[in-house]
């Protein structure tokens, strides 16, 4: 089975030493005694395989997994052939079409002194402006439109995640489901997430798809811009976690060399060989409450620390009055006649 994944064990963490499938093989089946295995010629990995785990199996293109009978090495040890491959699994759901951007409703991101474009009737011409200059053609991932002004803003990640709520008219959008040639239109399902967390720092939905593929070669990832964060998803769907800010992407539409997933064998563990107190404390909709749970309490700071700042200054000020009125009064007093 050709450019698929299966298994659960990791049989052979030494990678450089399981050179061949011919080597996965012996260690499948004397070692884990299972009927068929899955082994990359790129990252030397070597996974055992149940029947079950085969009938489970997913797309692994990324990686260069193929999918083998343990017992055709008996007979042919030097060239096996992957049995025949069975009827393909049914096609993932299209992704949203384009010009299906918002996802923060009456908020705003950007400069708000430094618009892109002025007198834009549709948030699908702000894109258009956007994709067209060069100063935001690779970092605005997001534009802030408003149907009252007419005014266009570029948004990078950091400045949508600083987002400010606003009444005139003032939507965010993601700027990739409007100009199909930006890595954002690769969006599969838009403002869901999934899976395990398997990094905290990818910079672009590219290195989350290495990452992805070091930690196992999932078909699925969520990914945001906005932290960065990156987890590999087993399955995805339109039900996934609704969750503004990620999107889910599908792996084997971003080409990756095998140097991309070297780089991420260093930092990622194969999700394989994770215990399952780690599998649980990594899933999605674990991770991303507890960042729901430390924004909303830096947020409840902020705004203690102004309240607080505001009073003090109302306290100053209430003591400074009475003086300068004393002040006057003392001045104006029988002394001074």
């Amino acid at each position: 089975m050709r450019n698929e994944h299966c298994g659960s064990y990791w049989i052979f963490p030494d990678k450089e030493s399981v050179l061949t499938a011919n080597d996965c093989a012996r260690y499948a089946g004397l070692t884990a005694l299972a009927p068929f295995f899955s082994w990359s010629e790129w990252t030397h990995s070597c996974y055992a395989c149940t029947q079950a785990q085969v009938d489970n199996r997913y797309s692994a293109g990324v990686s260069g997994y193929f999918i083998y009978d343990s017992g055709s090495f008996v007979t042919v040890p030097d060239s096996p052939n992957p049995p025949p491959s069975p009827p393909p699994k049914p096609p993932p759901s299209p992704p949203p079409p384009l010009g299906s951007g918002l996802i923060f409703p009456r908020y705003f991101c950007g400069d708000i002194s430094w618009p892109v474009a002025t007198q834009i009737r549709d948030p699908s011409d702000c894109a258009a402006a956007i994709a067209k200059t060069s100063e935001w053609q690779s970092t605005a991932a997001y534009f802030s439109w408003s149907k009252v002004t007419q005014n266009c803003y570029a948004c990078t990640g950091i400045q949508t995640a600083d987002r400010v709520k606003r009444n005139d008219g003032f939507n965010i959008y993601r700027t990739g489901d409007y100009v199909a040639n930006l890595p954002s239109a690769k969006v599969h399902f838009a403002g869901r997430g999934c899976g395990r967390l398997v990094a905290k720092t990818a910079p672009t939905a590219q290195s989350c798809a290495a990452a992805t593929a070091a930690a196992g070669s999932l078909p699925y990832f969520a990914w945001s811009e906005i932290n960065s964060f990156c987890f590999a998803c087993a399955e995805a769907s339109e039900e996934s976690a609704l969750a503004p800010g990620y999107d889910i992407y599908l792996s084997e539409e971003f080409p990756i060399s095998f140097e991309e997933i070297k780089h991420w064998m260093k930092q990622v563990t194969p999700l394989s060989v994770w215990r399952d107190s780690e599998l649980r404390a990594t899933g999605f909709a674990g991770v991303h409450q507890r960042q729901r749970t430390v924004l909303l309490a830096s947020r409840a700071m902020l705004l203690l620390a102004a309240v607080a700042s505001a009073l003090a200054l109302r306290e100053w000020h209430a003591r400074r009055v009475p003086e300068r009125g004393s002040g006057r009064a003392q001045l104006e007093g029988p002394d001074m006649l």
